[in-house]
C-alpha cells in the first residue's frame, strides 16, 4: 500500500507508514478527489546548534526546533531561570550533556 503522504510504498495490512507515520486507513480529502497531496516536510532534530551558540548552543537549537527567534529563546529562558530558581539551570545543564552538536541552518 503506498502512502498518499510521503509515496513510501508499505505492507499490505500496515496501518500507519514506516516512513512518516501517516494514517494509511484514513482517507484524507485531497485524496478522495483525486488531487495531489503535498509531502510533509521532514522533523527537524533537537541538537545543540555550534554556529549560533553563546554558552552551549542549547537555546539556539531550541529555538530552531520551534521556528522561534533565538534571541527570544534565550530571553525566555533566563526569565524561565529566575521564576523556576535553579530548574531551568540543571535542565539546561542536561541539555548541553545529552544533545549532540550539529551545525545548524539559520532561520527563515
Amino acid at each position: 500500500m503506498k502512502c498518499y503522504n510521503c509515496g513510501t510504498e508499505n505492507v499490505e495490512h500496515g496501518r500507519f507508514c514506516g516512513k512518516c507515520g501517516a494514517d494509511l486507513e484514513s482517507v484524507p480529502s485531497a485524496k478522495a478527489q483525486n488531487q495531489q497531496v503535498p509531502p510533509q516536510q521532514p522533523r527537524k532534530e533537537l541538537v545543540r546548534c555550534t554556529n549560533d551558540r553563546v554558552l552551549g548552543g542549547v537555546c539556539a537549537g531550541i529555538g530552531r526546533q520551534l521556528n522561534m527567534d533565538t534571541s527570544t529563546t534565550r530571553l525566555l529562558a533566563v526569565l524561565i531561570f529566575f521564576l523556576t530558581g535553579s530548574t531551568m539551570g540543571i535542565a539546561y545543564l542536561i541539555l548541553w550533556a545529552v544533545l549532540p552538536e550539529a551545525p545548524c541552518a539559520p532561520a527563515q
